[in-house]
C-alpha cells in the first residue's frame, strides 16, 4: 500500500498521508482507548498530537537528520509513525488518568473534593 508513496519524489503525498490519515487516526485511537470521555476530546487530542508530532518531526528532519530530499516519504512516514505511536500511548494514558481523577474515581478525588469544599476555585483545586 505504501510502495507508490515511497516511489514519489514529491513531498506533498507524504505530508498528506501523515496529516490527513495518520494523525486523525492516532487521535481517534487515543480517545477510543479511554474509558471516560467528554465532548471535544477528539479535537483536543488531535490538536495536542498534531502540535507535538509536527514540531518534533520538523526539528528531527530539518535540524538533526537532514536527509535528501528533506520531506521524502522514506524518512517522514516512519519517523512520524514512531512519534505518533508513542504520543498516542501517552495521550491515552494522560486522558484516562485525568478523567479518572476528575470523575471522582482516582486516588486524588478526595483531595479535589476537600479543596472545593474549603472554598478553592476549580483552577486552584485541580492544580
Amino acid at each position: 500500500i505504501l510502495s507508490p508513496l515511497f516511489r514519489t519524489t514529491s513531498a506533498y503525498p507524504a505530508l498528506a498521508y501523515v496529516l490527513c490519515f495518520m494523525l486523525p487516526l492516532a487521535a481517534y485511537e487515543s480517545t477510543a482507548r479511554s474509558a471516560l470521555t467528554y465532548p471535544g476530546a477528539y479535537r483536543n487530542v488531535l490538536a495536542g498530537l498534531g502540535t507535538a508530532v509536527i514540531s518534533t518531526t520538523a526539528v528531527a528532519l530539518f535540524g538533526v537528520l537532514r536527509p535528501k530530499p528533506r520531506l521524502g516519504a522514506r524518512h517522514l512516514v516512519p519517523l512520524a509513525g514512531m512519534l505518533l505511536s508513542n504520543s498516542l500511548s501517552g495521550a491515552a494514558l494522560a486522558l484516562d488518568r485525568i478523567l479518572d481523577e476528575l470523575g471522582g474515581h482516582g486516588p486524588g478525588a478526595a483531595r479535589l473534593e476537600v479543596l472545593l469544599a474549603f472554598g478553592a476555585d476549580p483552577s486552584e483545586a485541580t492544580f
